[in-house]
């Protein structure tokens, strides 16, 4: 009997210094991230700043004449939350090469307003030259060209997670 006691506490022991372990690991993941977020906003002009605080003006962004990548998403979603630290690299990475923002729908829902955002992750795509981007290969599913009434191609939108690499090369083909 007291056999079983001493096994039982021992495993339990170890059960309890496992999940410290990964507790503290992912704790340190987590603030690295936080530290780079924090990093990327100093010193940034706030149309560049990775998160939307004010208004969406994508007018604005446009008169930069960089590729424009809006990311809408949520801290509740989960596939959102695979996106951001990409995001938050590619960002302060390609500060001046491209336009990398998130938009988080429940803290700005009027950032949502004239786009066609049903899903989260959701992407926005602009060309450097303002015109919507134009995927060259079906080689990434989910992209749709959104029209006004009058058949003219607004932005193309992409639903669900897209990869680093993936964004970097949508990036290279939106310069062109």
């Amino acid at each position: 009997m007291k056999k079983n006691i001493i096994s039982t506490i021992i495993i339990l022991i170890i059960m309890l210094v496992i999940f410290g372990i990964w507790l503290i690991k992912n704790n340190k993941k987590n603030n690295d991230e936080q530290n780079l977020l924090e990093s990327n906003i100093e010193n940034v002009n706030e149309d560049f700043a990775l998160n939307l605080t004010g208004k969406l003006d994508i007018e604005k962004l446009k008169s930069y004449e960089l590729p424009i990548i809006i990311d809408f998403g949520a801290e509740w979603c989960p596939p959102c939350n695979m996106m951001k630290p990409d995001l938050v690299k590619l960002n302060k990475e390609l500060q001046g090469e491209a336009i990398i923002r998130i938009v988080d729908v429940d803290e700005n829902i009027d950032a949502t307003d004239g786009y066609k955002i049903n899903l989260l992750p959701t992407q926005i795509f602009i060309n450097s030259d303002g015109t919507p981007y134009i995927p060259q290969d079906n080689s990434i599913d989910g992209f749709e060209v959104v029209k006004d009434d009058e058949g003219n191609p607004l932005y193309t939108m992409h639903v669900g997670i897209l990869t680093k690499s993936q964004i970097i090369n949508i990036i290279e083909q939106m310069k062109k």
